[in-house]
């Protein structure tokens, strides 16, 4: 099943071989995926995530206040490693994880229900703005 839009995604990992199969697995699905080793080459590229997602492994919290600065902002889904590291990006304020090992399409099922969250607060906030 391909997803009816192109959302701006970021992926950013210091794992090359995550950084592969995220992008094959989403780009399967017909999402537009920008991989980054580190927040610094991807900060060039955030504000083309306004309003999207933001993939990561590490940084949760530097994720999560990039996230905030972008207008709309964009959500960051955490890849973690187990129930630990869950609890830090929950803490850290990412709105949902993706736990290692995953399955085929764990990460693109998470990211389309990331993306169906933001769009319905998207339309939430247009219809705001217009009453």
């Amino acid at each position: 099943m391909s997803w009816p839009f192109n959302p701006p995604l970021l992926v950013v990992s210091e794992d090359r071989v995550l950084r592969g199969e995220l992008a094959r697995v989403l780009t399967k699905q017909s999402w537009d995926v920008l991989c980054f080793a580190d927040w610094e080459h991807a900060a060039q590229e955030l504000p083309q995530a306004a309003g999207g997602i933001l993939v990561t492994d590490h940084s949760w919290s530097q994720a999560v206040n990039a996230a905030r600065q972008l207008d709309p902002p964009a959500l960051v889904v955490a890849v973690c490693d187990g129930p630990r590291h869950i609890k830090e990006a929950k803490d850290a304020g990412v709105y949902d994880t993706i736990v290692r090992p995953f399955e085929a399409m764990e990460p693109a099922w998470t990211v389309a229900c990331a993306w169906h969250f933001a769009s319905s607060q998207a339309e939430a906030r247009s219809q705001c703005d217009a009453a």
